[in-house]
């Protein structure tokens, strides 16, 4: 069909009509590309899908793709070495997530094309559950993503709560007349105390700040020092597993890129299915009777 008969037909404003019923990106993509099609059998097709798509929003209206994400741009990333951060991963597993529903739904359907879309669709259980074990929806990484980032948090827990310890006995001991006040603040990632400017020989330490007046300075007492410096190195070493990890689970992503690509396009094929059996409601529309011959008859 040429453009010219497309618009006096209206076939855009047909199929902006479709594209508002996606609220999946890759779906709405799909139906804003779509063009008349000429080939009797995909004609028939077209109509046999959305056939099947009204009698299961009849029937089954409940089944549906929510909580799929468009992750092709984090699967590229993920297959080009790229890192992918917990938020991305928590993508991928809700996707996942969703092609599992959606299996469930359509699995004992009698439905061809239903069945045969159902049959393409992978839920990848191996790595839904590595990622359900090392990320949460929150978009942290959890401790029971590797051996040891459990024992390295717990062991950044414990160095800062040695140095928070000493430094409260600090503030409250012979030396809190020297404060401004008795709290301890950070700077530059280091506990300091606030020390008057005009007593700043009693509290031996490093000068990490001022106050904009120079009445007070941020000191970090020597005393804290090397347990500062040991939470510190204990943050390096957890930070370094998290990133390690991060790393291999993007790998395991880049890994099944070929299943997770098949399955956005199922979760895709499907929705737009369904978008089209919604529009066909909306207008109480009617399979057409096809023709071979160079005619048509609009009533």
């Amino acid at each position: 069909m040429d453009a010219r008969s497309a618009e006096l037909l209206e076939f855009p404003l047909i199929r902006a009509r479709l594209a508002a019923y996606a609220a999946f990106e890759p779906s709405r993509r799909l139906a804003e590309s779509l063009e008349p099609a000429s080939d009797p059998i995909i004609v028939t097709r077209r109509q046999d899908e959305t056939d099947e798509a009204r009698w299961l929003l009849s029937e089954k209206p409940n089944v549906g793709i929510g909580g799929a994400h468009d992750i092709a741009p984090v699967i590229a990333r993920a297959s080009r070495g790229g890192r992918l951060d917990p938020g991305e991963l928590w993508s991928v597993v809700e996707t996942i997530i969703a092609a599992g529903r959606l299996v469930d739904g359509l699995r004992e359907l009698d439905r061809p094309l239903l069945h045969t879309l159902y049959r393409s669709i992978d839920p990848l259980p191996a790595l839904r559950t590595r990622l359900e074990a090392s990320v949460d929806p929150a978009g942290e990484v959890l401790d029971t993503a590797s051996p040891t980032l459990g024992g390295l948090r717990r062991a950044v827990r414990v160095a800062h709560e040695r140095l928070r310890n000493r430094l409260e006995a600090l503030v409250h001991s012979e030396v809190a007349g020297a404060l401004q006040e008795p709290i301890i603040t950070l700077r530059n990632g280091r506990y300091v105390v606030p020390v008057r400017a005009d007593a700043r020989g009693r509290v031996k330490g490093i000068v990490h700040d001022q106050s904009g007046s120079g009445q007070t300075i941020f000191v970090e007492p020597l005393i804290a020092v090397e347990m500062s410096n040991a939470w510190r190195e204990a943050q390096l070493a957890a930070q370094a597993e998290e990133e390690r990890v991060l790393d291999e689970l993007s790998a395991h992503v880049a890994a099944n890129a070929e299943a997770l690509e098949a399955d956005l396009g199922a979760l895709a094929r499907f929705d737009l299915w369904m978008c089209r059996a919604r529009l066909a409601e909306e207008l109480d529309a009617v399979r057409p009777t096809l023709s071979r011959e160079q005619r048509i008859t609009l009533l």
